[in-house]
C-alpha cells in the first residue's frame, strides 16, 4: 500500500516538473525568440545593413518602432556620406588636375634651363 502512494506521488511530481519543463519551452518560443532575432538584425545593422524593417506588433511594437526609425535614419545617413564621399573624390580629382598643370610647365621650364640652352641668338 505504502509503495502505492509512494509510486503515485512520484507520478504526480514527474507530471509536474514535465508540465514546468514545457511551460518554459513555451515561454522561450514567446518572449526569448523576438528578443534573439532583434539582437540578430541589430549585428546585420553593424554591418551596414539598413533596410531591416520589422512589424510593429506585439509586446515589442515601442522597441519595433524606434528601431524602424532608427533604420531608416542610419539609411539617409549613409545615402548622404556616400554623396558627400563623392563629392570629395571629385573635387580631389579636380585639385589633383589643377595642380599637375602648372607643375608640368614649371618641370618643363626646368628642363629647358638644365640643358643651359642660349635663346638670346634666336
Amino acid at each position: 500500500m505504502i509503495k502505492w502512494e509512494i509510486k503515485k506521488i512520484l507520478k504526480e511530481k514527474i507530471n509536474l516538473i514535465t508540465l514546468g519543463l514545457l511551460l518554459v519551452l513555451f515561454l522561450q518560443m514567446s518572449f526569448i525568440k523576438p528578443m534573439l532575432e532583434t539582437e540578430n538584425e541589430y549585428y546585420g545593422r553593424y554591418y551596414s545593413n539598413y533596410n531591416v524593417h520589422y512589424k510593429e506588433i506585439g509586446a515589442y511594437s515601442k522597441v519595433f518602432s524606434k528601431l524602424n526609425f532608427l533604420s531608416n535614419k542610419l539609411n539617409d545617413n549613409e545615402i548622404e556620406r556616400e554623396k558627400i564621399e563623392k563629392m570629395r573624390e571629385d573635387w580631389i580629382a579636380n585639385i589633383s588636375r589643377d595642380i599637375k598643370t602648372p607643375i608640368s610647365s614649371i618641370k618643363g621650364y626646368a628642363e629647358i634651363l638644365e640643358y643651359d640652352c642660349d635663346f638670346s641668338k634666336k
